[in-house]
């Protein structure tokens, strides 16, 4: 999973899994966009942005506010 901060000279963060679950501490609140890709080694299957978009200029936006954790961000990759 990569997270992509919107704006002027955004960063992405890359996320590690853990049993397929994922976790990004002390993210920055903002505005941001999630890419979901099969990583570790693993091919065959379609990367996808939040809400399964295509593309990043098409992916939902996600809004992550000042000390509130923010959950159900999840996808399902296909081959």
């Amino acid at each position: 999973m990569t997270v992509v901060q919107q704006g002027a000279g955004s960063n992405s963060v890359t996320a590690v899994s853990s049993g397929g679950k994922y976790s990004i501490i002390d993210l920055a609140p903002g505005r941001y966009r999630v890419a979901f890709t099969s990583g570790c080694g693993a091919t065959g299957y379609v990367s996808q942005w939040w809400k399964g978009a295509a593309s990043r200029a098409k992916a939902t936006l996600i809004t992550v506010p000042v000390n509130k954790v923010t959950t159900g961000i999840n996808a399902a990759l296909k081959r």
